[in-house]
């Protein structure tokens, strides 16, 4: 069982910069200690973009390969985050 006192939160768009579509994700973890470590953010070319669940662990890749993970700390939660990748990108 996962304890956590709150939820992370994830900010996620769909940005173009020079007619390539990227998706901006910013994480924000209250639980983690350290305040360095408490918000991480990435933009990813959606060229070639994939996506893979191992349990608990989200990776995101692209045709240059594996570019950012999201570790959470239910199944729950990454599976919301999937949908909710999937609709901000039109994703299948």
């Amino acid at each position: 069982m996962s304890y956590y006192k709150f939820e992370p939160k994830l900010e996620l768009k769909k940005v173009t910069f020079n007619s390539q579509d990227y998706l901006y994700i910013k994480e924000e973890d209250q639980n983690i200690e350290c305040e360095e470590d408490k918000v991480s953010w990435i933009y990813i070319d959606l060229n070639g973009f994939f996506m893979k669940k191992s349990g608990k662990v989200l990776t995101l890749g692209n045709h240059t390969g594996i570019v950012f993970s999201l570790t959470g700390y239910t199944e729950s939660m990454v599976n919301n985050w999937t949908q909710n990748i999937k609709k901000t990108i039109n994703f299948p």
